[in-house]
């Protein structure tokens, strides 16, 4: 973007997704294709499950980033 722009800004938003629900867990998890492979999507309940065992809370750090650039 340097090449085509005069200025180009990186904003960083760090943050963190805390997930209440085993249930919106579990429903991510297996939405992805890695749970396609026989076996995962029990692997992946019982971890959830371990998790939520653990705390009723399951943190997620993400990272968003906003790019801002002039002519």
């Amino acid at each position: 973007m340097q090449t085509q722009f005069r200025t180009v800004e990186v904003r960083r938003y760090d943050d963190t997704l805390r997930v209440t629900d085993p249930v919106d867990l579990l429903g991510y998890l297996t939405s992805l294709p890695e749970a396609d492979t026989p076996g995962v999507a029990a692997k992946l309940a019982d971890a959830v499950e371990a998790a939520f065992r653990r705390s009723a809370v399951f943190a997620i750090a993400k990272t968003s980033e906003l790019l801002i650039a002039r002519r």
